[in-house]
């Protein structure tokens, strides 16, 4: 595929979501292959991140000296504790916060492979080359906020404007998301993209003050310094194979 359009692109994503997959197949069990084993789904996000940094090296070999900038969309959930005063609901909240939105970012950064939550066997790899900084810019995808109970369960907000697939709507997260994503890339000086934002709106009602209402959050952050170089609206057209 790289060899074939490589004069017509300058950005690569290797995976998009990969700690959505993981989990929704190998811990929720939603997706194929339906499994339901929280071990399984930590292996898998290993994998998956062995994947993407061989991808990257390998697209960088194609363009040789040609300018490329390779990277990856991640899915960023914003997690709050169900009741705030309940400390087994924001031990639980930190631990899946840790795994699920920056576990890769921070392995990444460190060049060891750091999957873990406590008492589930996860994966710690030794420091690897390749895997070190392997990542041109930060790509995220941002949609909504879930509360987070002591048993791991995320529940979306009752009083809250839903999307059509039950959804909050909650700009203030991508300002959330964003300074997420700005911890790593402010460290290596690369460019944030927000790879995927949007609604599910038949009836398209809903979507306008949406996208102004993130779109004013996206400014101000990039009023507050953050080096925001793109958004992605999700999506230009029907999504069929939903």
């Amino acid at each position: 595929i790289v060899n074939e359009l490589k004069d017509d692109v300058e950005f690569w994503l290797t995976i998009n979501e990969p700690n959505v997959y993981a989990f929704k197949a190998y811990d929720a069990g939603e997706w194929p292959p339906y499994k339901k084993e929280r071990k399984t789904s930590l292996l898998v996000m290993g994998n998956l991140l062995k994947a993407h940094y061989n991808a990257y090296h390998t697209i960088h070999k194609i363009y040789k000296n040609t300018p490329v900038k390779v990277g990856y969309a991640h899915h960023i959930a914003i997690l709050h504790p169900y009741y705030r005063l309940n400390p087994l609901d924001n031990i639980m909240t930190y631990f899946i916060n840790k795994v699920f939105n920056e576990s890769f970012w921070n392995s990444i950064e460190t060049g060891k492979i750091d999957i873990n939550i406590p008492g589930i066997e996860g994966v710690n790899e030794a420091y690897n080359e390749k895997l070190k900084d392997s990542m041109d810019f930060i790509g995220f995808n941002y949609y909504t906020r879930w509360f987070v109970t002591a048993k791991g369960e995320q529940i979306a907000n009752p009083n809250a404007e839903l999307t059509d697939i039950g959804w909050e709507v909650y700009p203030e997260g991508i300002s959330e998301a964003i300074d997420i994503a700005n911890k790593y890339a402010e460290k290596r000086n690369i460019p944030i993209y927000i790879t995927e934002n949007g609604i599910d709106d038949a009836n398209d009602t809903k979507r306008k003050a949406y996208l102004i209402s993130h779109l004013k959050k996206v400014l101000q952050s990039i009023q507050n310094n953050r080096n925001i170089k793109g958004y992605i609206y999700w999506t230009l057209m029907d999504n069929f194979e939903w």
